[in-house]
């Protein structure tokens, strides 16, 4: 002011003066006032520029109206330039009391008489004083049409605006203490902490006081301080958040919807519009165990989130999702509620698309008979729609609504369904199945097949799959075991059907299972239901975990032209149901069951070649290697043990491999596919061998076995000069074992000897039987005298050394058998080849002395070799053991130079047929 005046004047009342040197009062003319009126007269400096005058003119006008607000003798304040060339006003009207110590005041500007803006405001004051001080401490809110409203912009008024800044949204006026230059309040003033305060008690009965007066809406609340950020430690109206954070959490102060007041902690915001419209405050409180009310809808996310986060954060109020809400419902909330009321729940629940799979565990549907039930239970419906009258539980006509309603929708969408034949075998027929014992009686079993029929005859595929799914899964066809006959229930994949051929396969194994037709289960359209479930007509194909070696999977790939690989995978190798099983019994089986078996066992794999193709006689394996993709086929499992197995009778009577078997001659209807995949005998090789007598061996058997015997006689020879230098020392133990039995790669098959049986016999005056007398002196020259044709034998025998090697094992083996028969008197053993005879077909004869007859015919042979190794039989020998049969023995005499070792074989013959002696090599003579 002293920029422009050096005297300012002052005139009220009966006071006129002026201040001279800014503090020295002087007495002045004195002019006329209107009645209460102050005057001040400003006497510009004649150094006054224009820029300085319109300056002061421009700060006149921009006095704000607020500074008469809280002020109590001035109502108006005009201001004028050059007299009446432009003139403004500022006007504070009379109060309006509202209340005690409530009042509600309108400021207004004009300039040339016109309104340039205008304010209401509701003012609330309350006494302070002590021992030396005594004033108002006032709140001012500033009114909307009907309530207040926050304002922006807030200092602290001590009678005028303060530096301070109090960041409320409504003017706090008061008698605080300022600094000198009014820019900060000392808050650690005790009078200020005073009014402080009061200002807090006067802002709690402000918000009680709009709350009566039906003032205190969503707007109003957002005056009060709300975010705890803006009064930290730093305001000095921090203690106001506490204050009326307080009062807000106790005292119902928060707008309720649909009218009134409630506190906080009695509070509960609704996440959704429809939530506060389905929930009423009484259901809320039944649900939650307390009384509680929805807040105002306008408190959302959207329309007011500083409050949303206040009520949340800072009042605790508890934000209440569909969810929430859905998992606090109980069938006892439920059945208090109206079937209209659920009606509007379920249409609720169909906009809740997140939440349709938990609600299909809770007990939400209601039932005709007004009951409560969770719809499915374990993935199965527990309720069905309204529909034809069933025995099943169904959904109340009156909260299900019509087709087109959004409760009908939440119902559908939910998966209820009508109820229908095929849900009513899986809720009431198959879960008898599941029992450890089912109380099925013939009739009642007959039934319930009866039923699942009609549900497999629906015509919706969906339907019938789901009806197929869960069978697959149950025991519920009746079965026969093929072994013993015992009628029990099997899931269908373990069980075929009960066919002629089947019954005739499988008997007496009992892994296998039929359908019992004894049930009446016959019929197309059980083959067909049992069939789509599992039971199969043909060889059921079994997936069979591969026993390949990395070897043979390494020979697979490198045939291919690609033998390394990354990774690998093999598919589609497959056993049959059952089939192992029967090749394990066929051996307990009598011959002519064997053949049938057999016979079978090829006509079901012509039948599942047939009916499946090619495709299941194929193994793959597939294979990547740097980047490539490749493959190759196998024969699959039940191939390979087809092939590997003895499973067909041969002309002996013995089960044997189909690559022994010429297939012409087993009168099977053929198959050139089957043929290719399971080798039989090349038909070639069989006419040969019927021409010729020969038996043919493959050149890889024929290379093995010369490979063999150059072995043997390289091994001979290297050590013939020191078995010649050393006598040979007997033990005074010995060392005796039966024959190994060993079954031999090349095991010889059913061959006929190139002798005539009729010509020994009658040279040696005797048959076979092993029980008649025997002319030993007779039979051992006719022997000698048809082996001249030996040539094979005499290579070896000529040498000297083995002549005197064979002496030598001869000697162990008489010895042996003294010691044998050292307690049985009453028989003989004749040395043949003593004082220089020559036993050719035998060593030794065992004979009773009493009866004559032959007990042993020994024919003893010797190596130094181990056990183990191959010896050498003459071909008079072999004719004589086959004609003797039982009686006649080898001994073979291994390791004769250091520790000699016996292994005794009778009836060797025999034992090669069986596949116990291998023949290498075999010379023959073709008659």
């Amino acid at each position: 002011m002293y920029s422009f005046t050096d005297i300012p004047e002052i005139h009220s009342g009966n006071e006129h003066f002026a201040i001279e040197n800014y503090v020295l009062p002087k007495e002045i003319p004195i002019i006329e006032l209107k009645e209460n009126e102050t005057k001040i007269i400003l006497p510009l400096n004649q150094e006054t520029k224009i820029e300085d005058y319109n300056e002061i003119v421009s700060a006149v006008k921009k006095i704000d109206i607020k500074s008469l607000l809280f002020l109590r003798y001035i109502e108006k304040i005009e201001w004028s330039k050059n007299s009446e060339e432009t003139k403004g006003v500022f006007i504070r009207s009379k109060p309006k009391e509202r209340g005690a110590n409530v009042r509600e005041v309108e400021l207004i500007d004009q300039t040339n008489n016109v309104a340039i803006s205008s304010e209401k405001w509701l003012i609330f004051s309350k006494e302070i004083s002590n021992d030396t001080n005594t004033g108002l401490i006032e709140i001012a809110f500033l009114m909307n049409d009907k309530n207040i409203q926050p304002i922006s912009f807030s200092p602290l008024i001590v009678f005028f605006p303060t530096e301070k800044q109090t960041n409320l949204g409504f003017l706090v006026q008061g008698p605080y203490r300022t600094t000198p230059s009014r820019d900060n309040i000392p808050a650690n003033d005790e009078w200020n902490k005073k009014c402080i305060s009061i200002t807090g008690n006067l802002v709690v009965e402000s918000l009680r006081w709009l709350r009566d007066n039906n003032m205190l809406d969503i707007e109003s609340l957002q005056c009060f301080p709300i975010d705890k950020l803006k009064f930290d430690n730093t305001n000095m109206f921090s203690s106001l958040f506490d204050i009326v954070k307080t009062v807000f959490i106790n005292e119902p102060l928060l707008p309720r919807y649909k009218g009134g007041y409630i506190s906080a902690n009695k509070s509960l915001i609704a996440r959704t519009k429809e939530l506060r419209e389905l929930f009423t405050n009484e259901q809320l409180s039944e649900l939650f165990k307390s009384k509680y009310s929805w807040l105002h809808e306008e408190i959302s996310q959207d329309r007011t989130p500083d409050l949303r986060k206040y009520f949340i954060n800072d009042l605790g109020i508890k934000e209440i999702q569909p969810e929430t809400i859905i998992n606090s419902t109980t069938i006892d909330f439920l059945k208090k509620q109206t079937n209209e009321w659920i009606c509007k729940f379920y249409e609720f629940l169909n906009k809740q698309k997140t939440l349709h799979e938990k609600i299909k565990s809770m007990p939400i549907i209601r039932l005709s008979n007004l009951e409560h039930i969770v719809p499915f239970k374990d993935g199965q419906p527990q309720v069905f729609l309204p529909g034809q009258e069933t025995e099943f539980p169904t959904v109340h006509k009156e909260v299900c609504g019509d087709e087109k309603s959004e409760s009908f929708a939440f119902l559908k969408a939910i998966g209820l369904t009508e109820p229908n034949p095929v849900d009513d075998v899986i809720r009431n027929v198959l879960p008898k199945f599941d029992e450890s014992t089912v109380g099925f009686t013939e009739e009642t079993y007959k039934q319930a097949i009866k039923r699942i029929l009609l549900a497999f005859d629906t015509d919706s595929t969906s339907q019938k799959e789901k009806l197929i799914s869960e069978l697959k899964n149950k025991k519920f066809v009746a079965v026969i075991n093929a072994a013993n006959r015992e009628r029990s229930y099997a899931a269908p994949d373990i069980v075929y059907f009960q066919t002629e051929s089947f019954k005739s396969l499988f008997a007496g194994i009992d892994s296998i299972y039929f359908v019992n037709d004894e049930y009446g289960l016959k019929g197309e359209k059980v083959r067909d239901l049992f069939e789509k479930c599992g039971v199969y007509r043909n060889l059921r194909p079994i997936e069979k975990r591969s026993a390949f070696s990395s070897t043979e999977l390494s020979e697979m790939r490198r045939k291919e032209g690609y033998g390394d690989c990354s990774s690998q995978e093999i598919q589609n190798d497959n056993s049959l149901y059952g089939l192992e099983e029967l090749l394990n019994y066929l051996p307990s089986l009598n011959n002519d069951e064997k053949i049938k078996r057999s016979k079978l066992v090829w006509e079901e794999l012509c039948h599942l070649y047939k009916r499946s193709g090619e495709s299941l006689f194929w193994g793959n394996l597939k294979w990547s290697y740097s980047w490539s993709s490749h493959s190759c086929s196998f024969d699959t499992y039940f191939i390979r043990i087809l092939n590997k197995r003895n499973w067909i009778l041969n002309h002996e009577g013995n089960l044997d491999i189909p690559g022994n078997i010429f297939f012409n001659s087993l009168g099977w209807d053929d198959n050139l596919f089957l043929r290719s995949k399971i080798h039989f005998k090349s038909d070639e090789i069989q006419e040969f061998e019927e021409k010729t007598g020969c038996k043919v061996l493959s050149t890889d058997e024929y290379k093995r076995l010369k490979q063999f015997e150059k072995l043997w006689q390289e091994e001979q020879r290297k050590h013939l000069n020191e078995i010649e230098k050393q006598p040979i020392e007997f033990a005074t133990t010995f060392s005796v074992a039966d024959a190994p039995l060993k079954v031999s790669d090349f095991t010889g098959k059913d061959q006929s000897m190139p002798f005539d049986d009729s010509q020994v016999n009658k040279s040696a005056g005797q048959t076979s039987n092993k029980d008649s007398s025997f002319d030993i002196e007779k039979y051992l020259n006719n022997q000698s005298t048809s082996d001249n044709n030996d040539s094979s034998d005499e290579s070896i025998v000529n040498s000297e050394y083995l002549k005197k090697e064979g002496r030598y094992g001869e000697k162990y083996v008489l010895k042996l058998l003294n010691e044998e028969y050292k307690n049985n008197v009453n028989v003989d053993i004749i040395d043949l080849n003593e004082n220089g005879g020559t036993g050719v077909s035998v060593d030794f004869v065992v004979k009773n002395k009493t009866s004559g007859k032959i007990v042993k015919l020994v024919e003893v042979k010797s190596t130094t070799e181990l056990k183990g190794s191959k010896q050498r039989i003459s071909g008079v020998q072999w004719e004589t053991a086959r004609k003797e049969g039982d009686l006649y023995w080898i001994y073979c005499v291994y390791n004769i130079k250091n520790n000699p070792e016996v292994v005794r074989i009778q009836n060797p013959v025999q034992k090669w047929k069986d596949g116990l002696l291998l023949a290498d090599p075999v010379d023959f003579i073709v008659k």
